[in-house]
C-alpha cells in the first residue's frame, strides 16, 4: 500500500517548466519528418534512358509522395498543437511526461505506414492500418488534454471552461480516423479524403484563448509599445535639452 501511495503521489510531482519537454519533442518530430522522406527512393532507370521512361518512372513514386505528403502535414498540425498546448501551461508533471513518451512514441511509428500505404496504395488495409496509427496518437493527444485540464496545470488566465473546451474539440479528431479506418473497405479515396479534411479541421490550433482574450492582449501589445515609445522620445527630449 506504502508503495501504491507513493506511485500516486509521484506521478503529480512537479516539475518547474515544460522547457525540455518541448525542447525534447521538437528534437523528436524533427528527426521524424526527416525520416518520412526517406521513403521516397529514387527510381531505377535503364542505360541511356528516354525522357518519357524518366517520367513514368518519377510517375511511380506518386503514391509514395501522397503518403509522405499526408504524413508530413500529420506531423507538423501536431507540432503546432503541442507548441501551442505546452506555451499555455505553467508547470508540468512526472504524468505528463510520460503522456508526451506515449504520444512521441505513436508519432515515431508514422514512418512505417506511410511505407507500408506508399508500397501498397490500393490495399485498404494499408490505409487502414495508416489511420490506426493516427487514431492512437490523436487519442493520446486528447488524453494529454484532458489530463493537463484535470491536474491544473493550465496558466492561471485561461479560464477553466476554455481549458475543457479545447478538449471537447480535440475529440474530433481520433472519431474521424475511425471513420476513415472503417471507410477504407468501402473506398480508399474517401478515407484519404476524411484524412485530409481532419488535417484541414486542426490546420489552425486548438487555443485556450477566446476572442476578447486574445484581443485583450493585442490591446496590451499596442499599449506596451506605446509607452516604450513615449519612453524613448522623452530621451530624446532630455538629451537634446
Amino acid at each position: 500500500m506504502a508503495l501504491i501511495g507513493f506511485r500516486l503521489r509521484n506521478q503529480y510531482a512537479q516539475t518547474p517548466s515544460t522547457a525540455r519537454i518541448e525542447t525534447f519533442s521538437d528534437g523528436v518530430m524533427s528527426i521524424i519528418v526527416t525520416l518520412l522522406v526517406l521513403n521516397l527512393n529514387v527510381p531505377k532507370l535503364p542505360e541511356d534512358p528516354t525522357n518519357r521512361q524518366v517520367w513514368l518512372q518519377l510517375l511511380t513514386l506518386l503514391p509514395s509522395f501522397i503518403g509522405f505528403a499526408f504524413s508530413f502535414l500529420f506531423v507538423a498540425i501536431f507540432w503546432v498543437n503541442h507548441h501551442q498546448l505546452f506555451h499555455s501551461l505553467n508547470k508540468a508533471t512526472i504524468k505528463l511526461l510520460w503522456i508526451n513518451n506515449l504520444l512521441l512514441f505513436w508519432i515515431c511509428f508514422v514512418p512505417f505506414p506511410t511505407s507500408f500505404v506508399g508500397n501498397y496504395p490500393t490495399q485498404p488495409v494499408a490505409v487502414a492500418f495508416f489511420n490506426i496509427i493516427f487514431f492512437l496518437a490523436s487519442a493520446n493527444f486528447s488524453w494529454m488534454r484532458h489530463y493537463v485540464a484535470q491536474a491544473g496545470l493550465y496558466n492561471d488566465d485561461i479560464p477553466e471552461d476554455e481549458q475543457w473546451q479545447a478538449f471537447r474539440r480535440s475529440l474530433l479528431a481520433p472519431l474521424m480516423y475511425l471513420i476513415a479506418m472503417s471507410t477504407a473497405f468501402l473506398s480508399i479515396w474517401i478515407s484519404l479524403g476524411i484524412d485530409l479534411l481532419t488535417a484541414l479541421l486542426y490546420f489552425a490550433p486548438i487555443t485556450t484563448l477566446n476572442v476578447k482574450q486574445i484581443r485583450a492582449l493585442r490591446r496590451a501589445e499596442k499599449e506596451i509599445a506605446r509607452e516604450k515609445q513615449k519612453t524613448r522620445e522623452a530621451s530624446a527630449d532630455d538629451r537634446g535639452d
